[in-house]
């Protein structure tokens, strides 16, 4: 679409008559641009540092221990298959032809459209108890992985359940033993996001997807139970913090918005 310069400049516009409550507007609305302005960058480097960190905090390629350390760790991290760190899982689609799987659903059920971020606390379509009756009702903590989907040309989408959930048949969910830490492999899962990808992605066909039987004997460096608390209770923090910018950023972005629609002609 494009609007000539003669027809733009031609157009009409409504404006208060007194100067002085145009510039209380334009006061009113610099202020809030400079407010939100200030949780951008606030949002911005706070990724910027928790993808420097993710670097930092986890081995490289062919080491034992990590770039950065919480003081009082210093033996080497093991390496340890997948598959003895976790219990696997999946899920399926309950019949859409039933609506009363559906109807008044109040368990949750992700899908690949859910792992957006990486914490789950609700999903787009609730299920009934009728409809998870042949489904796992997997408790908070677990991690679920997009096994099969599009957006797997370009990322692995991972999360962590913050509620009990079931899951469709494009999600795998992950349950950790105890002697790893949910939080710590979240975060090991987006740190290695890129070489999982590349080593485990399977492309060509209509819907690309994830070799997750060989993924499952994929073998990582892993420290000690209480470095991996430190490390996963870290970034959990981070995580919680760059949210809450995010949020007051998104808020404050809809304000202007609203205001926008109710402050002018």
């Amino acid at each position: 679409l494009n609007i000539a310069p003669d027809d733009f400049f031609d157009t009409m516009v409504s404006l208060p008559e007194s100067q002085a409550e145009q510039q209380t507007i334009g006061a009113f609305f610099s202020r809030l641009d400079s407010l939100i302005t200030l949780h951008q960058r606030k949002y911005d480097k706070l990724v910027i540092f928790k993808k420097s960190m993710l670097e930092k905090m986890f081995p490289k390629d062919g080491e034992s221990v990590p770039e950065i350390r919480f003081a009082g760790f210093t033996d080497p991290w093991e390496q340890r298959k997948l598959e003895n760190l976790a219990s696997f899982g999946g899920g399926h689609t309950p019949s859409m032809a039933d609506a009363s799987n559906y109807v008044d659903g109040k368990i949750l059920w992700v899908t690949s459209q859910d792992v957006k971020q990486h914490y789950i606390e609700n999903t787009t379509t609730m299920i009934s108890e009728k409809g998870a009756a042949t489904l796992t009702l997997y408790p908070s903590d677990s991690i679920v992985i997009v096994a099969r989907s599009g957006i797997l040309r370009h990322t692995i989408p991972v999360a962590k359940l913050r509620k009990p959930a079931t899951v469709n048949q494009d999600i795998k969910v992950i349950q950790t033993v105890d002697s790893c830490d949910s939080s710590w492999l979240l975060q090991y899962f987006i740190a290695s996001n890129k070489t999982l990808l590349r080593e485990y992605g399977k492309t060509g066909t209509t819907v690309e997807s994830i070799d997750f039987a060989k993924m499952k004997s994929t073998a990582l460096m892993v420290p000690y139970i209480e470095e991996q608390q430190a490390i996963g209770s870290f970034f959990s923090r981070l995580d919680n913090l760059i949210t809450l910018h995010q949020r007051k950023l998104e808020l404050l972005q809809d304000i202007k918005k609203s205001l926008l629609d109710k402050m002018f002609v």
